[in-house]
């Protein structure tokens, strides 16, 4: 009688009340998106140290969520269901008593939660996994008795997760590809998608493949409008790219995954911030690496999401470190240390440890950065196999630096013991890089057969891929060759090294124009600095003149007496004066009340005008579309086109306008892509690829509307005639600083171009004579050239007034 009050009251209690409208479940949406985002960047960043499981439960933990969140998607959608509740509390039992008393289809969600609780339990062991397929078998059988298509479908996918835990991939590839088959026979898009995205998700990243089957369910995404499912899809395919060395395309796929979490009103934009800046930084662009670094920092402190804040302050620390400001460096791996110690550790901290020391060693401090090491080492040693690598190589560095060759020699035999531990695509860099240093010590200490054995391991491991120090590799290569009486091969590798070097030379001098023109810019605030000192020192003489003219004073009755006169007097004048200023102060702030006032109004009116010139830009826009609908002469209707286009890129400019605080000057980047988007939407443009290079520019209201409907114009243009095949069809769009006084604005394609530029510059075309006219207006210079396409070149002044 009391299980079944209990099994009564357990009823009552998780079976909801409501369900949940819309806004939840778009909530519940975002927070999978934020869940999936923190965790495959944590994986990522560990560079495979941890699992994916690990690295949700840390995601979750951070963002104070339940588990259960990262794993019910196909069988959760918001709309609570009996017993879901238990096991987000961990009550599994009560869940399992709950279930023999619901309706089928509860009956089949609850037993996939519980099978998935089991199944991606942290540190799953044989019992779990069992229970796992206990409720996975039984939500099958459920399945096939409701006869619903979905249930056949969420049961299949955890069967197939569940042979991937139990470490049986063959099985659950087998799995997945049968449910990519039965989807593709439903002509369901939805279900389809979800099919591929799983048969995707569930790959290793060193697997091309897995991109190109997540390719095809991120198409389907996008064609169904599902933009969250469409940027988690964008995270799963840009590792896989990264760590199969394909970095441009990576970057690429960044920066439309940052548009599109923007666009979107995603706010944890520092994840994919800050991996942009290791790209960046990586290849040496260091302003845009300083840039997307703070700018991830920005974000993270905007979401107060400070649980893996040392990770991001590492990345700005390492960008500090690679243009020789290493105090600067020092202090921000210092910051990352001391949030590590605050906050989850996520196994990144090792990393400004290293950071630290590489600054100190950088810096030729090479005792002190030894002492760091071996203080730090034995108060918090590695706890991983890449960790203990990269230890030992900066260990043996510092020994090699101060002479001390023999123990050099042993960290680089421990450093060889923890790298023949490491096999995963995610730590081959780090192998190749402390290989190649060590095998030049080998060549130092005149053992070439060992620095033979070495660089083969290397080249074995590192053939394809990307980013680690080649020109160690090379150098010593030619060193080998060199000894072994080899000298013509040992030329080819000098002369391969020369010219890495040669690069690198060229990276430097970039850097050192860098540090200057930052010197040159902080000149003169310490001039500033200076002149107030000199102020203060002026000041305290001048009171020092003052005291000693006292003193004399006071060495006569007579001058005292006067000046006791003068000083009564002084003292009536200055408080008359007082008084008048104190009136004066008054009327002022009386004033500056109401110019504020005044200035909050104009702002408000200006802010009001230009939505409503928005607006009624919008009306006639779709006015136009009205009017086009009536029309079947195709001239007539591009002519519409065109026209809706050119009054859409000044709505978009009163809009900005609208939505920012500065009533006056665009943001020229944030515009440009929103206009090129619209653009490729417009003309259903997908086959084409915008390159859009924007530097950080803001111009006034007149300049942005001229600009924008030049750009426009110029890139429907190249939409409409400048391709003939839809592969491989490229527009680039940029913006720069070219001079002082200068802006150039480049819009350029690879199609086919134009045979007569003359021509084109003197035709009366509407399109022409507007950017022609417009080109005048800012007082421009405009070029145009045929090079591997049609390429506008615009140069105007910055203040044209």
């Amino acid at each position: 009688m009391k299980k079944v009050i209990f099994l009564l009251l357990l009823t009552f209690f998780t079976t909801p009340s409501f369900c949940q409208n819309e806004t939840d479940k778009l909530k519940l949406q975002k927070d999978r998106l934020m869940l999936h985002n923190v965790a495959i960047y944590l994986r990522n960043v560990n560079q495979g140290s941890i699992d994916i499981d690990s690295a949700m439960i840390l995601a979750c933990k951070s963002h104070k969520l339940p588990y259960t969140l990262a794993n019910d998607e196909g069988f959760n959608d918001g709309s609570n269901f009996p017993g879901n509740n238990l096991i987000t509390n961990n009550y599994v039992r009560g869940a399992e008593l709950l279930l023999p008393r619901l309706s089928i289809v509860d009956q089949i969600k609850l037993s996939l939660q519980i099978a998935s609780f089991y199944l991606f339990k942290a540190g799953a062991k044989k019992d779990d996994l069992k229970n796992a397929l206990l409720y996975i078998n039984k939500a099958q059988k459920l399945a096939e008795k409701s006869k619903i298509q979905k249930w056949y479908f969420q049961s299949k996918y955890l069967l197939a997760k569940y042979y991937y835990q139990a470490d049986k991939p063959q099985l659950s590839s087998t799995i997945f590809s049968q449910l990519v088959t039965a989807a593709r026979k439903t002509e369901n898009e939805k279900i389809l998608a979800e099919a591929i995205d799983n048969q995707g998700t569930f790959m290793p990243d060193s697997n091309k493949e897995k991109a190109v089957i997540l390719a095809e369910a991120l198409a389907i995404y996008k064609k169904l409008g599902n933009k969250e499912k469409e940027i988690e899809t964008y995270m799963k395919i840009i590792p896989v790219h990264f760590w199969t060395g394909k970095m441009k395309l990576a970057k690429e796929e960044l920066f439309t995954s940052l548009n599109l979490q923007k666009k979107n009103g995603f706010l944890y934009t520092q994840y994919t911030e800050t991996t942009i800046s290791y790209i960046e930084l990586f290849h040496n662009n260091y302003k845009d690496a300083l840039y997307y670094a703070l700018e991830s920092v920005s974000s993270m402190e905007k979401t107060k999401d400070y649980a893996f804040a040392d990770s991001f302050y590492i990345r700005l620390g390492n960008v500090y470190n690679s243009t020789g400001y290493y105090n600067e460096a020092i202090k921000y791996y210092q910051k990352g240390i001391e949030y590590n110690q605050r906050e989850l550790n996520a196994g990144t901290w090792y990393k400004s440890f290293f950071g630290a020391l590489r600054a100190l060693m950088d810096n030729s401090k090479y005792s002190e950065a030894l002492k760091y090491l071996e203080n730090n080492s034995k108060k918090y040693p590695p706890k991983n196999d890449l960790d203990n690598m990269i230890l030992n190589q900066l260990k043996a560095r510092c020994y090699e630096e101060l002479g001390k060759l023999k123990e050099a020699e042993a960290s680089y035999k421990k450093l060889e013991f923890f790298a023949e531990r490491l096999n995963s695509a995610e730590t081959i860099k780090d192998i190749a890089d402390c290989y190649s240093i060590m095998a030049l010590f080998y060549v130092k200490i005149n053992k070439p057969q060992k620095a033979k054995e070495i660089t083969d391991r290397i080249i074995s491991k590192a053939s394809s891929t990307e980013g680690y120090s080649r020109h160690n590799l090379e150098l010593a290569l030619s060193k080998i060759d060199s000894l072994n009486g080899n000298y013509l091969s040992a030329m080819k590798h000098m002369e391969i090294y020369n010219r890495i070097q040669d690069s690198m030379d060229n990276i430097s001098k970039n850097r050192d124009y860098e540090n200057l023109k930052f010197r040159f810019e902080t000149s003169a605030k310490v001039q500033n600095i200076k002149s107030l000192k000199q102020q203060t020192d002026l000041q305290k003489r001048e009171l020092h003149s003052s005291k000693l003219l006292n003193i004399i004073s006071v060495s006569s009755l007579f001058l005292l007496l006067i000046i006791i006169i003068l000083l009564y007097n002084r003292a009536k004048i200055k408080q008359r004066s007082t008084s008048r200023l104190q009136l004066k102060e008054k009327e002022i702030k009386l004033k500056n009340v109401k110019l504020e006032r005044l200035v909050e109004e104009k702002e408000w009116l200006l802010k009001e005008i230009h939505h409503r010139v928005k607006n009624n830009l919008q009306t006639v826009i779709s006015l136009l579309n009205s009017q086009s609908s009536y029309l079947k002469d195709d001239l007539a209707i591009s002519t519409i086109k065109n026209s809706q286009n050119r009054i859409y890129a000044m709505s978009l400019i009163h809009q900005r306008l609208y939505q920012e605080d500065n009533v006056s000057m665009i943001n020229m980047p944030d515009y440009c892509n929103e206009l090129v988007e619209y653009l490729k939407e417009s003309f259903n443009a997908e086959h084409i690829h915008f390159e859009v290079k924007i530097a950080s520019i803001e111009l006034d209201i007149s300049q942005a509307i001229a600009v924008g409907l030049i750009t426009n114009e110029i890139i429907t243009n190249s939409i409409k005639y400048a391709f003939k095949e839809n592969s491989n069809c490229i527009i680039r769009l940029s913006l720069s600083e070219v001079s002082e006084n200068c802006y150039m604005l480049e819009v350029s394609d690879n199609g086919i171009g134009i045979p007569d530029i003359e021509e084109l510059q003197n035709s009366n075309s509407f399109g022409m004579t507007l950017i022609n006219g417009l080109s005048n207006t800012l007082e421009g210079n405009l070029a145009i050239k045929n090079e591997n396409g049609l390429n506008f070149q615009l140069v105007f002044k910055k203040d044209f007034r």
